[in-house]
């Protein structure tokens, strides 16, 4: 968001954060198999010293990589050009081998290259900045677009399920995890209870995967990509509200440079920022930061794991104190490393 704001801190126990830093290394174009990792690494490392000049930097870091998925079977649309080009060098390597050996030897080649790339950049950015909290954009995922009139309906299928299980090594790697809520069209056929399905179904698959001590930041939107069309009051309070409510540690609010292109543009985000997000993060961080103080002793975020679809509503009400410690379940913070 250029020169936008930062909020992270100001608040002890929930954290807004509008200035993380983002590396996109040179992997935008899915060369593993080609590619040398050594080579990349090196490129790697010139971009991290350019663009995190403070070796003791200790912010968020998250790896941009869009292009593609480490799980072979996720790499669908335009990413199956990936896919295809993986078998065509296999068999050109085995051109005896018939297509089925072909399609399950690419599949290999293709996760196992991507966990040596993946793991080796993480290795690079904890020892070049080791007090950083580094993260890889959108993961984990959920894929979950089909719900229609049940809760269950909006969690994560058994099949990405199993395929995230099969990413532990990642999860247990990065220092956070940085998945997506974004609001888009898509949603847009949906109800606020719908709404609020969507959003546990992607970030209870989170929780699910992480380790105790990983800090999340979803990623949250003021702006709909497609159209433009900023994202209602309502609902950013909900995503902000909703995270916060599962215990997470924070969000990082996401806007492209495209969007401030005019000064019309520039005073449109100032009104936003103004008249939703100051007042959403400010409310919802206050009543975490006092639940957690009053109920946690100062060591943790409250959580309400009974009450997954509706305890937002205890942190959107400005100086709530409705808090019945009964329902509530400390979700500690004990960050790794310094």
């Amino acid at each position: 968001m250029g020169g936008g704001i930062d909020l992270k801190k100001q608040f002890r126990h929930f954290q807004l954060l509008c200035q993380p830093c983002f590396l996109h290394i040179n992997c935008g174009t899915r060369k593993q198999q080609l590619g040398n990792l050594e080579e990349h690494l090196q490129v790697a490392r010139e971009d991290i010293r350019r663009t995190i000049t403070d070796p003791n930097f200790d912010g968020l870091g998250i790896i941009d990589w869009e292009k593609w998925r480490p799980i072979w079977d996720f790499n669908w649309g335009k990413m199956r050009v990936y896919k295809k080009r993986t078998m065509e060098l296999m068999k050109k390597r085995h051109p005896s081998w018939p297509w089925k050996l072909v399609d399950s030897a690419s599949r290999n080649e293709w996760e196992e290259t991507t966990k040596q790339w993946m793991l080796k950049t993480l290795e690079l950015t904890q020892e070049m900045r080791p007090k950083g909290k580094w993260c890889y954009y959108h993961l984990p995922d959920c894929y979950n677009y089909v719900g229609k009139d049940k809760p269950e309906q909006f969690l994560c299928s058994s099949l990405v399920r199993r395929h995230n299980d099969r990413l532990i090594w990642l999860w247990n790697a990065t220092g956070s995890l940085c998945p997506s809520i974004y609001y888009d069209e898509r949603q847009m056929k949906y109800n606020e209870t719908q709404q609020i399905w969507f959003l546990h179904g992607r970030l209870s698959e989170v929780l699910r995967v992480s380790q105790p001590d990983t800090p999340i930041y979803p990623y949250i939107n003021y702006r709909i990509h497609s159209s433009l069309a900023v994202v209602s009051k309502e609902h950013f309070w909900l995503m902000l509200a909703h995270l916060a409510s599962l215990g997470l540690d924070g969000a990082v609010i996401w806007g492209s440079s495209n969007y401030l292109k005019t000064e019309d543009e520039c005073r449109s985000l100032q009104q936003y920022v103004d008249e939703v997000i100051a007042p959403a993060s400010s409310t919802i961080s206050s009543n975490a930061n006092h639940c957690g103080e009053a109920v946690c002793n100062g060591n943790g975020i409250c959580t309400w794991p009974r009450h997954p679809y509706s305890s937002w509503k205890y942190l959107v009400v400005p100086n709530s104190t409705a808090f019945e410690v009964t329902d509530i379940t400390c979700r500690c913070q004990a960050y790794r490393g310094s």
